[in-house]
C-alpha cells in the first residue's frame, strides 16, 4: 500500500484514486468483481 501511495504521490494522483485502485486490485485478487469497469 505504501509503495502504491508513494508512486501515486510522484504521479500526482489523489488518495481517493489510490484507495480505489488498491480496493479493485484486492477485489480482483480475492476473485470478486464488485466493480464492473
Amino acid at each position: 500500500m505504501s509503495f502504491v501511495k508513494t508512486t501515486a504521490l510522484v504521479e500526482g494522483v489523489s488518495d481517493s484514486t489510490v484507495l480505489r485502485f488498491a480496493l479493485e486490485q484486492w477485489a480482483t485478487a480475492q476473485g470478486f468483481s464488485e466493480h464492473c469497469s
